[in-house]
């Protein structure tokens, strides 16, 4: 395990890494698009400008209009336009020079030297006039009105002129029509390739090592603040409740490090929980195993005390052990997910009122007045045991904490499809900023409470959660001065 964690990487190497790769690929990305593809997408270019002046110039209609947008296209784009008119039947100049632009002065394109074509002792010109006029009767044959290519195209190789020519047919009238001859200069790739090749080398040393100096910066960036959270995690993970996390940098890192302070907060006020439940059992658990101790070694030495009320003081005393036991391990069972439900249908009203008769003894020994109100019965799917469970420990919550008067009011009200469960008491209420908490397992309100009034803190928890599993919903209401009211909610059964 420990050789896996060091050949690990750190984030610094990591990022360090990612953002080393991300330049090496961009960098040589660019390098084979300049080598490979930069011909093709500037003769590409090229092609794509000799279209839109060919198409501009068949928009137009009458010759003098023709003459005007090639002008102007002309220097628009640099390039050097020719308007010939070409005519069936004739034997000598079947092409007739009707309008021509040059671009650039002595240029050497086949433009230039078809200019003069009446000088028949000129060789050159003759050659290239018999040229496009081949080129021409072979589009016709092929019923062809465009043609672009190298200067080489329309003319023999060794009079070709640099650049790209392009070749257009306009249908003038059954016997003419009128040619468009253009020419644009292109430069030679290799040379402006092997130019920026030899500055690629220096810009790209000089973007990787910016990229370094960025990538270990963005790397300390990123990872101081993780690696603060890492030392603050490690004291929380040996339980000290004092880690705190103030890690910032980034929206990611805050989240997260108030997280991790909402979990050190709720862990410390478990661990606090869990001190009082210690203490809380111990409190109650000491408390009848004396009182058992004393009456038994009283009844075993005095043989007079030996009676049925010293007798019912052990039993008493034996069962509350047990509830507190049995309060311990259900809501260990209802946090582990493990503890069973048997649903059955309910007449919640009827096993309300049966279990209100476990009082009777109460009401006729200590004076509580426990009153249980409903207008109708109502019926719910549910576990009978754990349901009882929750309203023996919301009415005993009730007579541990009521008045003087010891009145509690039980209450069962119907209404939009659901019953709700009600406990009443006078005690003095409950401070609001502790109404959150007292569901919480091992909370108590009453720190200093009174042998009355036993208990695990764990009641209320055991409460939420198994009307949870019920599909309900529980809460309180409680006022300081006038007294609480503990409720839950099930799904009624039409």
């Amino acid at each position: 395990m420990k050789d896996k964690k060091k050949r690990r990487l750190s984030v610094k190497a990591a990022l360090v890494i990612i953002l080393l790769l991300i330049s090496f690929f961009t960098l040589f990305s660019i390098l084979l698009a300049q080598n490979v593809f930069l011909d093709s997408i500037y003769l590409e270019q090229k092609q794509g400008e000799l279209i839109v002046i060919r198409d501009q110039l068949l928009s137009a209609e009458t010759v003098d209009e023709k003459k005007e947008t090639a002008s102007a296209l002309g220097r628009e784009h640099i390039t050097c336009v020719a308007l010939y008119r070409y005519e069936k039947g004739r034997e000598d100049h079947r092409i007739t020079l009707l309008y021509n632009y040059e671009a650039t002065a002595g240029c050497n394109c086949m433009i230039h030297r078809l200019m003069i074509l009446s000088d028949r002792q000129h060789f050159e010109n003759r050659l290239v006039a018999q040229r496009i006029t081949e080129t021409v009767e072979k589009m016709l044959l092929e019923n062809r009105t465009w043609q672009v290519g190298r200067a080489d195209t329309a003319e023999e190789e060794s009079i070709a002129g640099s650049g790209l020519n392009a070749v257009g047919l306009e249908r003038e009238s059954e016997s003419s029509y009128l040619i468009y001859l253009i020419n644009t200069d292109t430069v030679p790739m290799s040379a402006t390739v092997k130019t920026t090749t030899t500055l690629f080398r220096y810009v790209a040393g000089i973007i990787l090592m910016c990229n370094v100096f960025f990538a270990l910066i963005l790397a300390l960036w990123i990872a101081k603040p993780i690696e603060d959270l890492n030392r603050s995690a490690k004291k929380l993970a040996l339980c000290d409740g004092n880690a705190r996390f103030n890690a910032s940098g980034y929206k990611e890192v805050e989240e997260l490090s108030e997280t991790l302070n909402y979990a050190s907060e709720e862990l410390s006020k478990v661990d606090h929980l869990q001190t009082e439940l210690i203490a809380n059992i111990s409190h109650d658990l000491r408390t009848p195993i004396t009182l058992i101790a004393g009456y038994a070694e009283m009844m075993r030495d005095l043989p007079c005390e030996n009676n049925e009320e010293n007798l019912q003081v052990i039993i008493d005393e034996s069962y509350r052990m047990k509830a507190l036991i049995q309060d311990v391990l259900d809501i260990s069972k209802l946090r582990d997910g493990v503890l069973p439900l048997v649903r059955e249908e309910l007449n919640l009203t009827q096993e309300i009122a049966r279990e209100m008769t476990r009082y009777n003894q109460l009401r006729d020994r200590e004076g509580f007045v426990i009153d249980f109100l409903y207008e109708k019965e109502a019926r719910v799917m549910g576990d009978r045991t754990r349901l009882m469970q929750v309203v023996y420990n919301l009415v005993n919550n009730a007579v541990n904490y009521c008045g003087e008067d010891k009145h509690v009011i039980v209450k069962q009200e119907v209404f939009d499809g659901r019953v709700r469960f009600s406990v009443s008491d006078t005690v003095e209420g409950i401070p609001a900023e502790q109404i959150p908490l007292i569901w919480d397992r091992y909370y108590k309100v009453d720190k200093t409470h009174k042998r009355a009034s036993v208990g695990t803190g764990l009641g209320l928890s055991i409460v939420k959660q198994t009307v949870a599993l019920h599909n309900g919903s529980c809460g309180v209401t409680s006022t300081l001065g006038e007294g609480s009211t503990f409720w839950f909610e099930l799904e009624m059964l039409s």
